[in-house]
């Protein structure tokens, strides 16, 4: 996540991340180390 967000020139500080991939979300988030957004919004499913 970290290298999408720098090659698009995002600052590394910023106000919001909203992660859907319908898969693999909980894995993206953690890839992101160097970047701080304020709030995070991360779909989960957890097979009810």
């Amino acid at each position: 996540m970290d290298n999408i967000l720098e090659a698009q020139g995002i600052s590394k500080e910023f106000d919001i991340l909203s992660i859907d991939v319908d898969s693999f979300d909980l894995e993206i988030w953690e890839s992101l180390k160097d970047f701080s957004p304020k709030i995070e919004i991360i779909e989960i499913n957890v097979g009810y």
